[in-house]
């Protein structure tokens, strides 16, 4: 995983779109979105903030030069497949890898407007970043913040409910220590993680019972 597969055409040996394919990019390239995100994801699971938000960050255009340095400039409402690296043919490729890990190379979008990522990113932000899960019998609240986010907030509708949200990163960067909806604490349960301590486990009725018709306030402190 430090480098693509070398290219050689011919019969294939190991991977065949890795080793025989002339273009370089997407899959076989320097970053492909999809399995980048899915990377994001472990972070999150792992508890890993900086390294999961900034993973994050790395999959939008938004800002992109502050993140990727290297980087050519984006369309930023866009969502693409890819960073691509210039290169004019794989044996190129092969030679000047090492000058796409150092940063001499120049990164492009590859595909826009991408079809399935978009969906997963935006799921990671409800489900990892927010850290909001809702299941038949309970919901977790698990946000996963990096310190710099204390006071972040959100909103979101879940059941015909709207819920607000607002973060306090105070001890740590996961596993709230309270949660209070409408003014009040709710007690919760702690969900089974085996990386690290886990999120709220709320039951379900229990959280429906407490909220009202129109706006609802969260505050999540970690």
């Amino acid at each position: 995983m430090d480098k693509p597969l070398k290219y050689k055409g011919g019969i294939q040996e190991i991977f065949q779109r890795a080793e025989s394919s002339t273009f370089f990019g997407r899959e076989i390239g320097l970053m492909y979105i999809h399995e980048h995100i899915r990377y994001a994801e472990s972070q999150a699971v792992l508890g890993k903030a900086e390294e999961f938000v900034k993973a994050l960050r790395q999959a939008i255009p938004v800002n992109y030069k502050d993140i990727v340095p290297n980087s050519n400039l984006r369309q930023a409402n866009c969502y693409y497949s890819s960073s691509d690296v210039t290169f004019k043919t794989r044996y190129e490729a092969d030679e000047k890898y090492a000058d796409v890990l150092s940063g001499k190379m120049r990164v492009d979008g590859g595909w826009r407007v991408y079809s399935s990522g978009p969906g997963i990113y935006v799921s990671l932000v409800i489900k990892k970043l927010i850290g909001f899960r809702a299941f038949n019998d309970y919901v977790v609240i698990d946000p996963v913040l990096t310190n710099e986010m204390d006071g972040f907030s959100a909103s979101f509708k879940f059941k015909r409910h709207h819920l607000n949200w607002n973060f306090k990163v105070k001890y740590g960067n996961f596993t709230p220590k309270s949660i209070i909806v409408n003014g009040l604490n709710i007690p919760f349960d702690t969900e089974d993680n085996p990386y690290r301590k886990g999120g709220a486990l709320i039951p379900m009725k229990v959280f429906l019972d407490n909220l009202k018709p129109g706006e609802n306030q969260f505050i999540v402190e970690i």
